[in-house]
């Protein structure tokens, strides 16, 4: 989707270019903007870089950006089910009292993605447990909103 609608702004803004090539080097010096070194030997300056390389962004460290990362020592656990009672094409979103997050995404038909955020042992237990057994937490952790489920 990104890719797409950036694909239509260069088409149609005659400001914007697309090139394919990685950034090899980025160079800073006073009272001018960056210049990037190109994969494909292309040495170009821009006003504004925008390092989108991921999250272990070659980019952010060769310019020596850090950042922080902490881990929660949790785990998504992610499950399909299909529901007794549409969806009707809507997300949900439950912050649960033990801290844990239940997200529920609609799939096409009565079907619908759930992502379960929670601590690593926790996500052990819920691996471990049988289909019905799934099903029936995953009912009542969403309050049977979407009737019986079926892994």
């Amino acid at each position: 989707m990104i890719e797409a609608t950036l694909t239509q702004a260069i088409r149609f803004n005659k400001n914007l270019q697309s090139i394919e090539a990685s950034v090899d080097e980025v160079r800073f010096e006073p009272n001018t903007s960056p210049t990037l070194s190109l994969s494909n030997g292309q040495t170009i300056q821009a006003k504004l870089v925008i390092a989108a390389d991921g999250a272990n962004s070659p980019l952010r460290r060769s310019v020596g950006i850090e950042i922080a990362q902490h881990s929660y020592e949790q785990h998504a656990v992610v499950a399909n089910f299909t529901c007794a009672i549409a969806h009707r094409e809507t997300a949900y979103q439950w912050f649960l009292p033990s801290g844990d997050i239940l997200a529920m995404l609609p799939l096409p038909q009565q079907q619908v993605s759930m992502v379960w955020s929670t601590q690593n042992e926790h996500a052990k237990h819920l691996l471990q447990m049988d289909s019905q057994a799934w099903s029936n937490q995953f009912a009542v952790e969403v309050h049977d909103q979407l009737g019986e489920l079926r892994l």
